[in-house]
């Protein structure tokens, strides 16, 4: 694990200039991440020099900071952080946030008590809109699947997008598959069912349903449409141009590290929360259903 501290340099405006230590904590933070720490814009500092801002973060693996004796946490070193984590203790953020220590967390989290800040992908309004395509385009019975646990935050998002399409329509089913080896029961009771759309929530997922339409000599979008929503993770890759939505990474650490800022400067700011929308991707795996007997 490699430890470094960065320097935040001077803020626009300021006409004294003031250093910020920030810690980033490298544990193995996978290549989707690693997007989250690119360099912010240059800004100009006081007198005219050109200052560039880094996003600082914390990625936790193993023992949590807030439980390390008092003196010993490498979060006494900076003077701020960003926090990731799709599905941390929420109770570990708690407790840095009664600490008084600076942070913004990268993604939507909810705590109880004192909310905190942070920056969020809207995938509820994107999921939203990329569901109401699929009714627009014909479909009549669409599906939202998924891999893994549903509780994390953005899984509950997006599942929220999709419910908000439903009111007046036949509300299709959501599933959520414990593993891979679930996806060919998963194809025929989409199939049984008369589904004709899917939301699926990760590219894997997607890549997997594919697979098994195509032992079944189907194929996407002809015979089954699906939409993807942006999770990557564990994706094999490949030429298919799925239509989805893409996360953006770069912009939510963006604007966390400029939230970051201004509570460095101005600690008695009120908390804030923000969104950040999520760009669609057209891509090429949803048409209208075909009717049955019609080919293409």
């Amino acid at each position: 694990m490699g430890l470094r501290r960065q320097r935040l340099g001077p803020v626009a405006g300021r006409r004294e200039q003031q250093d910020h230590r920030c810690l980033h904590v490298r544990a193995g933070v996978p290549d989707h991440q690693r997007r989250l720490l690119l360099p912010v814009p240059a800004r100009h500092g006081a007198g005219g020099r050109r200052a560039r801002l880094r996003p600082a973060a914390v990625h936790q693996r193993g023992r949590p900071a807030a439980d390390l004796p008092r003196g010993a946490t490498r979060l006494a070193l900076a003077d701020g952080a960003l926090l990731l984590g799709r599905d941390p203790n929420v109770e570990e953020i708690e407790r840095l946030r009664d600490s008084g220590f600076p942070f913004v967390y990268v993604g939507h989290r909810e705590v109880s008590g004192a909310p905190i800040s942070y920056v969020a992908a809207d995938y509820a309004s994107t999921t939203q809109r990329l569901t109401e395509r699929l009714f627009a385009l014909g479909h009549e019975r669409v599906a939202y699947a998924r891999l893994g646990d549903g509780d994390a935050q953005p899984s509950r998002d997006r599942e929220k997008g999709f419910r908000k399409a439903m009111p007046g329509r036949l509300a299709g089913p959501v599933w959520t598959l414990a593993a891979e080896t679930e996806v060919d029961g998963l194809v025929a009771e989409i199939l049984h069912g008369g589904v004709t759309g899917v939301v699926a929530e990760q590219e894997l997922l997607a890549e997997q349903i594919l697979a098994s339409l195509q032992r079944r000599g189907l194929s996407v979008p002809d015979d089954l449409s699906v939409v993807v929503l942006g999770d990557s993770t564990g994706a094999r890759g490949g030429e298919i141009p799925w239509t989805g939505l893409a996360v953006p990474r770069e912009q939510m650490g963006r604007e966390a590290t400029r939230l970051l800022i201004q509570q460095l400067e101005d600690p008695d700011a009120p908390t804030r929360s923000e969104s950040v929308a999520c760009p669609l991707i057209p891509g090429a795996t949803v048409a209208s259903p075909r009717e049955p007997g019609v080919s293409r």
